[in-house]
């Protein structure tokens, strides 16, 4: 099925208040439910009140530093600034380590995942798979619809575009919407493309009770929309289900085949989804991007190659990449939906069709629309749940380099700093909520001072004089770092265990040595970040996508009534 619909080029996207009538039967309004529904009430504010013990420390802390101004003269200042410094590094660093270990404090928050006990399908769920220039749409389609969940309750939205670039796409798209009912294309005109742009376009067409977001290279489990399903049914007061996101590839590809070093199996031959674009992608990891025989050779041409292998041939970033999506999704996440504020990841994550309705659905200005949308249903009571589990995360890739890594990261800590700088955060009911949405949203100007932060303070902890106590406290941020880095270790074992991953002790050794690195990779897309919103560059930026992890299951007869309920997809990622 394939749905045309016009938007305007002259004018910037802006996010609906009240979309516009399907142009098929049975759209989002055919209910009636979701127009008449009022506004989510806004919840009281209510100040917590202060702990005295905590204050009081913060009193005796300051105390000693205005001590140490006044006793040591000339070099007051610089003991006096440097100590609140290493102060905040240290409060930073300690919430830190807390959030990640949330998930492992209490053993019941470790096993929250009963797959055994489910309910019957018998939710609606339209699921939106924004796309744009994606060779490998065809087998993140084929994923989930060979998933055991009835594709009668199922609705695929796929949102393209009507242009050139997206013609391949746009293709691969059809042939499944030709052979599944349940497939249906969305292809908007207009010049300006993003993913909240995508999903605004869609949200007017989906009919399901449940509205979910995939990703267009992402490998869904076969289960989870069933465990979707059964947490819809027995928890009617939960308004968003997020599920896990797990990047699969710790290691750099390999020759010009692209195969994975993870372990990941080689994807069959006849998927429509991308046969033949991707091999020319994944060329340029190849000898051809290096430059071969026939290249240039000299210091410039070898230190280009250098440079070039560092970028995409190294896999010191991918395995800290895959860890800090497993540490964020198992730990971090879950500890802010049990605090009430929670950005919402941007896959896998599924939203009550009245509620988002409520909530006037995403900013299709933002830049990352799904903290934005996160943020807003926080400030309206919205109650989210977060689940993780091996068998149900929704598998994806690292970027295809290190520089693609730097250009997401500085995107998101960019829509970071929009959704700050646009106050909803304000609206929270309490005090903490609001504090703890400040910590999150300006992290990036952290990560960006961080960088240059922690070396100083190692070289000031031998040159600079002070008293005892404040040298101590100059060692605080560096202890809690290596504390964190034990407690990585532990949650990689756990992660390639979890995954059947084939790992050696040389990844284990990439994290540690890569750690600092990594923090100066962040604090350079911070940086990028800053500089970018001092310009008013606030264009969207795209990750291109290779499908390193991909496995591609095949799609059950849309004929067919019978139900398989084996874990498809899993055992290839071993």
């Amino acid at each position: 099925m394939h749905v045309d619909h016009e938007v305007p080029p002259s004018s910037p996207p802006q996010p609906r208040s009240s979309p516009p009538e399907p142009a098929t039967s049975g759209g989002a309004d055919s209910h009636g439910a979701d127009s008449r529904r009022a506004a989510l009430p806004r919840p009281a504010r209510h100040r917590l009140r202060p702990r005295p013990r905590f204050w009081l420390l913060f009193a005796a802390l300051g105390l000693v530093i205005v001590w140490a101004a006044i006793r040591l003269g000339p070099t007051g200042f610089v003991v006096a600034a440097w100590s609140a410094v290493s102060l905040i590094m240290f409060i930073v660093a300690a919430l830190t380590l807390s959030r990640t270990q949330f998930a492992w404090q209490r053993p019941e928050r470790v096993d929250h995942v009963d797959l055994t006990d489910q309910e019957s399908p018998q939710v609606p769920i339209s699921l939106i798979v924004p796309a744009r220039d994606e060779p490998v749409l065809g087998r993140t389609l084929q994923q989930i619809l060979a998933g055991d969940y009835p594709h009668e309750l199922m609705q695929i939205l796929v949102v393209v575009s009507e242009d050139e670039i997206d013609r391949e796409t746009r293709e691969i798209a059809q042939s499944y919407a030709d052979r599944y009912p349940c497939v249906e294309v969305i292809a908007p005109r207009g010049d300006r493309r993003s993913k909240p742009i995508s999903l605004e376009d869609a949200r007017p067409y989906c009919r399901g009770d449940l509205i979910g977001v995939v990703d267009a290279e992402s490998l869904i489990a076969a289960g989870l929309l069933g465990h979707v399903n059964t947490i819809a049914v027995r928890h009617p007061d939960v308004g968003i289900i997020q599920g896990g996101v797990q990047l699969m590839n710790i290691r750099a590809a390999r020759g010009r085949d692209g195969a994975s070093g993870d372990g990941s199996a080689e994807p069959p031959a006849g998927d429509p989804g991308g046969g033949s674009a991707e091999p020319q992608r994944r060329g340029r990891h190849g000898r051809s991007g290096r430059g071969g025989r026939g290249g240039r050779r000299g210091p410039k041409a070898l230190i280009a190659r250098f440079l070039t292998w560092c970028n995409e041939g190294t896999s010191w970033w991918r395995v800290r990449n895959c860890l800090e999506y497993y540490v964020w999704f198992m730990s971090r996440l879950r500890f802010q939906a049990q605090a009430r504020l929670i950005p919402l990841g941007g896959n896998t994550v599924f939203v009550r069709r009245d509620v988002l309705t409520a909530l006037g659905g995403w900013d299709a200005t933002a830049l990352t629309e799904d903290c934005d949308l996160g943020i807003r249903s926080s400030a309206r009571g919205v109650r989210t749940l977060v689940f993780y589990h091996p068998a149900l995360t929704t598998r994806e890739e690292t970027p295809e380099s290190l520089q693609k890594l730097v250009v997401q990261r500085s995107r998101w800590m960019l829509g970071f700093i929009q959704v700050l700088l646009k106050g909803d955060w304000r609206d929270l009911p309490t005090l903490r909520q609001r504090l703890l949405a400040i910590e999150m949203l300006a992290m990036p100007f952290f990560q960006a001072l961080a960088g240059l932060l922690l070396p100083t303070s190692l070289i000031l902890i031998f040159v600079l004089r002070a008293p005892v106590v404040l040298v101590l406290l100059y060692w605080l941020p560096l202890g809690i770092a290596v504390m964190l880095v034990v407690a990585e270790q532990a949650a990689f074992g756990e992660f390639r265990r979890s995954y059947r991953l084939r790992s050696t002790w040389l990844d284990s050794v990439r994290l540690v040595i890569g750690a600092p690195f990594y923090q100066l990779v962040l604090s350079a897309a911070a940086l990028r970040a800053t500089i970018r919103l001092l310009r008013g560059q606030l264009e969207w930026e795209k990750t291109t996508h290779l499908g390193a992890h991909h496995i591609v299951p095949t799609p059950r007869d849309p004929n067919s009534r019978e139900r398989d309920l084996a874990p498809r997809g899993l055992e290839g990622v071993s």
